[in-house]
């Protein structure tokens, strides 16, 4: 072991060197606490599962996993050193379009592949995106924690119980906020969205005093038009994305890939991870299809690109108790979050802020959540 590489809620990751191939490598293990939550260990090899069947550039490979000398399970993965979106942005401040899309369409790739292994990553968020620095000094982004992805093998049920709320809320689909078992490639479209918004202007499309009322916006209103900055057609793109209703959106990561690619600022790139995608897919890249200029645009048209975006207390007063109710029992279960790396009840939760306290995914079973563990390299 050379050093601690970041502690989450659940677990820690710490740097190792082989001893016999002179290498270095990151191990994840599970945290004592972490024991007392019956889906935690599941969770874990979840993740290894999931990531051991995917190949790709673009997907945080995992190497073994085996356990310690106490018995507790552990995960070796392969060494990144970079940063992560998240931090990114926090450092940087909001990115360009092309700068943006490049990050996002590598990500398509890495969706891609997951999608047609039928795997679907329910937790796509600006922290699961890793910026790794190869051994030249270039940077490409690594997908990263499956530990809540829905995989169609037998024996995949522990965590998609159909009481089941999973995923991180700001980036949940309306669908995965009413089940995170009736879910397919398309949440994640959605969230891949939410992060390209927030990419390009530093906040969230939905903003709320709570989960409560974020849960409602997510699913019953628009989200909070791009600045003019943006570009009207990209616009349309994300609008498309964050349709209410699953059928009214892209409905592959290669019809994404698609959109996405003659706005990125590398032609070259945007071109081959265009391709890749459709690869992984098993698709020809073509054009757009024509569905996409006449049912999908008419969703996108709904949604102003360019009427700015009001503080967020212009989207919170007032606008919780007016909008038409959700379902009673899926507000029920957004004002149980209970978060268990904090011990705490947060679900009184200002979620508006943009310090980005609220990003830990939660898996809600009744009162009962488990977050989840991100730990990277720092530039």
């Amino acid at each position: 072991m050379e050093r601690v590489l970041g502690v989450g809620g659940m677990g820690v990751v710490v740097c190792a060197r082989h001893l016999y191939l002179d290498h270095l490598v990151a191990i994840k293990t599970l945290l004592p606490e972490a024991h007392r939550h019956k889906h935690a260990i599941a969770r874990f090899y979840r993740e290894a599962r999931a990531a051991t069947r995917l190949q790709g550039e673009h997907v945080g490979r995992v190497l073994d996993v085996d356990r310690l000398v106490d018995g507790t399970p552990c995960m070796i993965m392969e060494y990144l050193e970079g940063t992560d979106l998240r931090r990114l942005l926090k450092a940087r401040g909001r990115l360009s379009a092309g700068v943006a899309c490049d990050w996002i369409l590598q990500a398509c790739e890495a969706l891609a592949e997951a999608h047609a292994a039928g795997i679907v990553h329910r937790d796509v968020k600006p922290s699961n995106c890793f910026l790794a620095r190869d051994e030249n000094g270039v940077m490409a982004l690594k997908l990263i924690d499956f530990g809540i992805s829905k995989m169609s093998m037998p024996g995949d049920e522990t965590l998609t119980d159909c009481q089941m709320t999973i995923g991180t809320p700001h980036y949940m689909s309306p669908e995965q906020i009413r089940s995170g078992k009736d879910v397919d490639g398309r949440t994640d479209i959605w969230s891949l969205a939410v992060v390209l918004y927030e990419l390009l202007t530093g906040t969230r499309p939905f903003v709320a005093n709570s989960y409560a009322g974020l849960f409602r916006r997510i699913m019953q209103e628009p989200m909070i038009p791009l600045p003019s900055k943006v570009p009207a057609s990209l616009a349309r793109v994300i609008a498309c994305c964050l349709a209410k209703d699953p059928e009214t959106r892209f409905g592959s990561m290669a019809e994404l890939a698609m959109a996405l690619a003659p706005h990125a600022r590398t032609p070259a790139q945007a071109t081959r991870s265009r391709e890749r995608t459709a690869h992984f897919l098993g698709i020809a890249p073509l054009p757009l299809p024509q569905h996409w200029s006449e049912q999908r645009a008419q969703c996108a048209k709904a949604v102003s690109p360019h009427a700015g975006v009001p503080d967020a207390g212009q989207h919170d007063a007032g606008r919780d108790a007016g909008s038409d109710a959700v379902s009673d029992e899926t507000v029920a279960t957004a004002t149980m979050v209970t978060m268990a790396s904090a011990g705490e009840d947060r679900s009184g939760e200002d979620c508006s802020s943009e310090d980005r306290s609220c990003d830990s995914s939660i898996i809600i079973i009744e009162d009962s959540a488990v977050s989840s563990v991100h730990c990277q390299s720092s530039l």
